[in-house]
Formats: structure tokens, sequence, C-alpha cells
């Protein structure tokens, strides 16, 4: 049995936390390829690498995370987040991007500490 994490509730939830956070969220984001354009349900940028992060849902089988050839784009960061992100939590929220870590010349929101939760 195959699920997957539902795409617009994680949206929605981003959307929540830029509002709460002071952070940008674009949604939903295309990016072109040779082969084509491949859409996300969003980017987090500043987060993650110099462009940012790309947000997927992650797809699991049989309890296990299935990626299938994860994007190769110079510059961003791809994270396939669960259904653990489908409601806005500010605690692991927050987490997730003081993970992501800080690629921008400007200054970081002010909650932001780059510290990883261990």
């Amino acid at each position: 049995m195959q699920s997957q994490a539902n795409p617009q509730s994680i949206a929605l939830a981003w959307n929540a936390a830029a509002k709460d956070l002071g952070i940008q969220f674009i949604s939903p984001f295309e990016i072109a390829t040779p082969a084509g354009k491949e859409a996300y349900i969003g980017l987090v940028p500043f987060f993650g690498r110099p462009y940012g992060t790309l947000i997927a849902a992650a797809e699991f089988a049989s309890g296990r995370l299935k990626v299938s050839d994860p994007p190769d784009h110079p510059g961003y960061f791809c994270s396939f987040l669960a259904d653990s992100y489908e409601l806005y939590d500010r605690k692991l929220f927050v987490a997730t991007l003081n993970d992501w870590g800080w690629y921008s010349e400007q200054t970081p929101p002010s909650w932001y500490t780059g510290k990883q939760d261990a």
C-alpha cells in the first residue's frame, strides 16, 4: 500500500508558517529542466541552499520513504515532507528551518538560531 502526504495541506501549513514566522513561501513552484517543467508544492527562499528549498510531498511504500530520481537542481535543496507537515506546528517548522540553514546575506528572522536539534 502506497500513501503520500497531502500536498494541498502541506502548502496551507507553509503559508501559515510564512505568515507567522515572517518568511517567504512561493506556491506552487516550477523549475524548467531539459526534460520539461517540474512542479513542486512550493519554494522556501533563503533556506537550505542559496536559491532555497523545494518542497515535495513524501511518498511511502510499505512504511518506507520512496524517492525515485531525487531532483538535481544546483542552488536548490529539496525536502520530501511527511504528513507531519500537513498542519502548522511552530516548533516543528522552526526546527526544520534551523536544520536547513539560512543562505542569504540578508538578516535572518529573529527566531532563527541555526542550531540543529539533536
